[in-house]
């Protein structure tokens, strides 16, 4: 647990920093630079580039995550891992050309009245595909040699310091918004760059092949873990980008822009996640191989509460200012309030969901994740036709935050039963309750004119209500240890002066 905190604290500030220029790009800039079809584009290509890209890989992030672990030899130069999993991933790229040219015309034909703009840049989706598809592979390889932060900071950090640049530059001008798009795309590129001068400078950019090694057997097993991988991954993409793509199809881009705005917003409460799942994966697909079921029941204990506190935390903070975030968008936004709320609990169920995912994942029942997933696309699918033409962008919130709900009782049934493992204690009704008080003790302060300051003291409030009454209450035994730490380093260090 020690190394999954220590990278997990070091991609935190990572992705702290990523959101931070995250929210001066898309909260600040991004609305007063770009029109809202213009800014549903850029989610439109993403989206649909990051559905390609999953397909393009043809499951090899999956065979990464479960399969590594039996080729990793330094000395062997990891067995041609990196190869095969490229010359894969080559293959998938192709398929996927073919295919683009072949539903070219059906994309064009059903975007050409809601959505021309994208009609206009349908060409950029493959090299957003390309350069997606290279960086996840690099990138879960890099986090199976133990390093799970490099990713992190080119994708979060040096990437979006370009895009911010990018829109600089069109702010003032220099370059019009054809020109922005083609950064845009460079911005993807970057990362794969550095990602694979990082590789190499650490000695494990091996590109030579060893097929002795590749056995019949273990080359069964592959493939078979390979094609759920594409399934598992491809479902898991839909889920994240169908809301989109549907709003696209049903209202076009304008709507999609606003929608894609406010989103990122509620993604702040999923955010203290990311890099403790990066950091926990390897460890947890090596604990199946040695059946440490003890360690893995212990990661998905910790992980569950911690990241429900961090989780419930943000998203108070983020109802109790909703008011002032909306003083910050252009009024056009205001359609997307309750977006925030209703995809800020679904982001919550993920976070108290802890590694689960990447428990059944990495598993020998690895197929129960497709499955899971293939549910939450056909509830997604299904509550988004309901939901979206009776409340619009509201409406894909909420169906996003339903369907959650139903696959994670879903998948908690199935860690219980099947491994006896089951996190939840009354801790997490306590975790709620501070939750609510925090919120409410910074509802009632008197609203002040200036929404800055309002922000600053209203936040301010509720972290310190939820704060104080998390040590006290001692919820979290890893928090308090942190807080004291950090508490008698500050206490010797003024003692010292």
């Amino acid at each position: 647990m020690g190394e999954i905190q220590r990278q997990s604290t070091k991609g935190a500030i990572y992705i702290g920093i990523g959101v931070l220029l995250g929210f001066v790009i898309n909260a600040l800039i991004f609305p007063r630079v770009l029109e809202v079809n213009q800014i549903g584009l850029i989610s439109i290509l993403v989206s649909y580039s990051s559905l390609f890209a999953q397909f393009a890989s043809l499951g090899t992030n999956n065979v990464i995550s479960k399969m590594f672990p039996w080729f990793r030899d330094t000395k062997n130069k990891h067995n041609g891992f990196l190869l095969l999993m490229l010359l894969v991933a080559a293959g998938g790229f192709l398929l996927t050309c073919i295919i683009f040219w072949s539903i070219k015309p059906f994309l064009i034909e059903k975007s050409i009245s809601k959505s021309p703009l994208f009609v206009e840049y349908i060409y950029l989706l493959l090299p957003f595909t390309l350069f997606l598809l290279i960086f996840g592979i690099l990138d879960n390889y890099y986090k199976m040699l133990y390093n799970s932060v490099r990713g992190a900071l080119l994708k979060e950090v040096v990437q979006r310091f370009f895009i911010l640049v990018s829109v600089i530059v069109l702010y003032f001008g220099l370059i019009n918004f054809e020109g922005f798009i083609y950064l845009y795309a460079l911005s993807l590129g970057l990362p794969v760059i550095l990602l694979i001068y990082s590789i190499k400078s650490t000695n494990h950019l091996f590109l030579q092949p060893n097929w002795k090694f590749l056995t019949p057997d273990l080359s069964k097993t592959m493939t078979k873990v390979g094609l759920f991988g594409v399934l598992t991954g491809g479902t898991n993409i839909i889920s994240l980008h169908i809301d989109r793509i549907m709003i696209d199809d049903a209202l076009g881009l304008g709507p999609t822009g606003i929608y894609t705005t406010v989103f990122f917003f509620a993604t702040l409460v999923r955010l203290p996640s990311r890099s403790v799942i990066k950091a926990s994966t390897v460890y947890i697909a090596d604990s199946w191989k040695n059946n440490d079921i003890k360690l893995i029941d212990t990661i998905y204990k910790k992980t569950c509460l911690t990241q429900f506190i961090m989780g419930i935390l943000i998203l108070v903070g983020l109802w109790v200012n909703i008011d002032n975030i909306f003083e910050i968008l252009p009024k056009e936004f205001a359609a997307g309030k309750y977006v925030i709320l209703f995809v800020g609990l679904a982001f919550l169920l993920d976070m108290v969901s802890g590694v689960s995912a990447m428990m059944v994942g990495t598993s020998s029942y690895y197929k129960v994740q497709t499955l899971l997933k293939g549910i939450l696309i056909v509830l997604l699918v299904i509550s988004n036709l309901i939901l979206i033409p009776m409340y619009g962008i509201t409406g894909a919130a909420i169906a996003t935050a339903l369907s959650k709900l139903i696959m994670h009782v879903i998948k908690y049934i199935f860690l219980w039963v099947k491994y006896g493992m089951q996190p939840y204690n009354y801790l997490f009704i306590i975790v709620l309750l501070v939750g609510l008080a925090s919120y409410f003790a910074g509802y009632f302060i008197p609203e002040i004119d200036n929404y800055i300051l309002d922000i600053i003291i209203r936040s301010i409030t509720t972290l310190t209500v939820f704060g104080v009454l998390t040590i006290v209450f001692r919820i979290s035994d890893d928090i308090n240890k942190l807080f004291y730490k950090y508490l008698n380093w500050f206490i010797h260090f003024f003692n010292k002066k």
